[in-house]
């Protein structure tokens, strides 16, 4: 037995009251006389039956006990008053050789008795960390002493005697739980809780505690000006400090300066007290008397301070968080897809953290799109696309909006209105035709029409020639003329006239089609919207030469021909793929998806670009007299030909599909004439103004031009043309 080490024990355990301790004293001393009295010589004595050896280990090894309680005693004056003074035991801990073992153990230790109340539950709390003591030293046989000093120095030195405050348990109860299991407090209840008068009266007694006149409390403490204590003082009764206010109040800070960090960060096992402000370099440093009590600041201090996503119309806010940031997520939030490039979160944003437009019967719930690339050319590219699509003068009711954009670490991430399900899912969520008599065949038309206008937005993207955008999206290849145009276009004495930039999609496909539920459409059925724009591209020429610029990514199903034969890309492309799509839609609304299913079966073919795998593309490269040329799979004509015996193929489904076929699932591509062709719809440049066409290469209708063709179809459309600024863009340009 260690009677040192024991000592330890019982003094934790079962501690000495105050008004006891000088009879104690004068007791212990009387035995000592009387031991001297009946052993003169001084000689040590055994006792004739020793006492049995307790199960638990002592907390102190022999070798340290006499230095170790020496120090150590001095923090257990007695069991109601345990604080922490690190200054005795430091010594032991510098010469610890499992110290980073026993500081995690003891952080941890710490988090999970931190709101601990002693005057609760004491005796059964106390028995708890003793057995806590003895694991632990079982455990780890060759810490011995030092693991058991840190632990007891962090656990015991934190329990509270005190009852929590009023102001700390509704606090606690106001706390919400973030997806990642984070606890933060809305912003309504930090300002119901935590009032003015609450502010005051914390305020009042530390004029009184530091000495500074009353003059203080008759400027505001909450108001405009930043001079508000109503976080700090959150986050002090969290702490139960709400008496350190006035350190903040002495030092000048208030909630402008959240957060705070180390004023120095000495490394993982950093024991100072000094805090600074993130945010306001050179402002006045807060110093705790106690270590544990800034390292607690810092870690309350992100429950208090959950970020508010704001913006307005037009505006597409962005913010940098730092990572240790609780963002208002709140449980629901889950993983709804996952891609190559990126994930997307369903996410519901308290309500209290945010102010941004979202559908009707949205509760909050927005789609958050984190990028896996942490390049930010990537984030830019993407988000300057859809800034300039999410503005007021260019929105569109077919196209997706940017609500917000934030950086946390690394990571990029954008907020989008949540959309139930993409095309492809909507189709698959009707396997079976849909019935005729809800205006589903009304509604496909408007749909296909109003993604026509918003694809040709894109395509044909409006701006002014005295402004930045050409560099903007810094085009790497120009010709002489767009470099001249494009200097002209910033100087001084530029006008105003209106010039167009070509806008190329890129990756258009159902599933970056999303679909929205809106009673306002045709039958109720919703709209739909056109995502995903982290390969457009934006050029002063239509064309885009993956042999200059590389291979731009696409999907294998929908690409077009001109991928594999020159790589010369142009916005062709994407009527291309938005024809593909479109028959796809009238095959789903003919037969349902279990029809969808079986057109891309047929499409099946060996594919030479992709190692001779069979792919469904709609068309398929042919070699004729030594030249590669493309043609539409056989199997996609037939299936045109077999939905026009279909019984639904009416007047207007016959001419939509006499348009996907004639205008726009079209490979042949003639030398440019010399005067201007109605059916060549590929504008070349953009160095004119409005009104010079120039030639393209590809017999393919522009999307204006499938607008217009799709209203003349089904007249009933025009009634409920998309509300957009731009959809007066289709007159504006010449009808070629």
């Amino acid at each position: 037995m260690y009677p040192l080490g024991q000592k330890l024990q019982e003094k934790l355990l079962n501690p000495v009251p105050r008004s006891r301790r000088a009879s104690a004293s004068a007791s212990t001393g009387n035995k000592e006389r009387a031991h001297r009295v009946d052993n003169p010589t001084g000689t040590a004595t055994r006792d004739p039956q020793p006492k049995a050896r307790p199960l638990s280990a002592p907390l102190f090894s022999q070798g340290a006990d006499t230095y170790a309680y020496a120090k150590f005693s001095t923090l257990t004056r007695r069991l109601g008053d345990l604080v922490h003074r690190p200054s005795g035991a430091a010594s032991l801990r510098s010469s610890s050789s499992s110290l980073k073992t026993a500081q995690s153990v003891a952080d941890g230790y710490t988090k999970e008795v931190r709101d601990f109340n002693i005057a609760r539950g004491t005796a059964e709390k106390i028995e708890q960390t003793k057995d806590s003591f003895v694991k632990q030293r079982h455990a780890q046989p060759d810490s011995g002493t030092f693991t058991a000093v840190v632990l007891a120095q962090r656990w015991l030195g934190r329990l509270r005697l005190q009852d929590p405050h009023p102001m700390t348990r509704k606090l606690q109860q106001a706390s919400q739980t973030s997806y990642r299991q984070q606890k933060f407090i809305p912003e309504s209840q930090i300002r119901d809780i935590v009032r003015d008068e609450v502010i005051q009266a914390e305020l009042s007694k530390s004029n009184k505690s530091i000495g500074k006149p009353s003059r203080m409390l008759k400027a505001p403490v909450v108001s405009k000006n930043y001079e508000s204590y109503r976080k700090i003082l959150a986050i002090l009764y969290l702490m139960k400090r709400p008496s350190k206010i006035r350190l903040f109040v002495k030092a000048g800070l208030c909630d402008d300066q959240l957060p705070f960090k180390k004023a120095q960060h000495l490394g993982r096992f950093d024991r100072s007290a000094t805090l600074t402000s993130r945010n306001t370099p050179g402002s006045a440093n807060i110093k705790f008397t106690r270590p544990e009590d800034a390292d607690e600041f810092l870690d309350r201090q992100w429950s208090v301070l959950a970020p508010v996503f704001s913006g307005s119309d037009g505006i597409v806010p962005h913010d940098d968080f730092e990572c240790e940031s609780i963002l208002p997520f709140l449980p629901e939030t889950t993983i709804a897809k996952e891609g190559g490039s990126s994930k997307v979160f369903k996410a519901k944003i308290h309500p209290d953290h945010h102010n941004l437009c979202q559908p009707k019967g949205g509760l909050n719930i927005y789609a958050v799109k984190t990028l896996k690339s942490k390049d930010d050319r990537a984030f830019r590219q993407e988000v300057t696309v859809l800034r300039r699509l999410s503005t007021s003068k260019h929105a569109h009711a077919h196209l997706i909006t940017l609500l917000a954009t934030y950086k946390q670490g690394a990571a990029y991430h954008l907020i989008f209105p949540w959309a139930d399900a993409d095309l492809f899912d909507y189709w698959k969520r009707r396997q079976e035709a849909p019935p005729e008599h809800d205006q589903t065949g009304a509604w496909v038309i408007e749909q296909c029409r109003g993604l026509a206008d918003g694809l040709n937005s894109v395509h044909r993207y409006a701006t002014f020639s005295g402004t930045s955008i050409l560099d903007a999206f810094k085009l790497s290849s120009r010709t002489e003329t767009d470099r001249h145009h494009a200097t002209y276009a910033g100087s001084a004495n530029a006008d105003r006239s209106t010039r167009n930039l070509f806008g190329r999609h890129g990756d258009l496909k159902p599933q970056n089609i999303l679909w929205y539920p809106d009673s306002q459409t045709t039958g109720g059925h919703g709209v739909l919207k056109i995502t995903d724009f982290g390969v457009t591209r934006f050029n002063t020429e239509n064309m885009w030469d993956t042999q200059k610029t590389g291979k731009l990514p696409n999907s294998p199903t929908y690409r077009s021909p001109e991928s594999d034969l020159d790589g010369k890309l142009t916005t062709a492309c994407d009527v291309w793929a938005l024809g593909c799509v479109y028959l796809e839609f009238v095959a789903w609304y003919f037969g349902g998806y279990r029809l969808v299913q079986r057109f891309g079966e047929q499409r099946l073919a060996p594919d030479p670009r992709m190692a001779n795998m069979r792919t469904d593309t709609f068309f398929t490269i042919v070699e004729r007299e030594g030249e590669k040329t493309a043609e539409v799979k056989p199997a996609v004509l037939k299936v045109i030909e077999e939905l026009r015996e279909h019984h639904r193929c009416t007047g207007d489904y016959s001419n939509f599909l006499d348009m996907i076929k004639d205008d726009m699932l079209v490979t042949h591509s003639p030398e440019a004439p010399d005067s201007v062709d109605g059916s060549l719809i590929l504008q070349k440049s953009v160095s004119e103004p409005v009104g010079t066409p120039r030639l393209g290469y590809i017999r393919r209708k522009s999307c204006g031009d499938v607008f217009r063709r799709l209203g003349d179809i089904n007249p009933r459309s025009d009634q409920e043309e998309p509300t957009s600024p731009i959809t007066q863009s289709h007159r504006t340009w010449p009808q070629w």
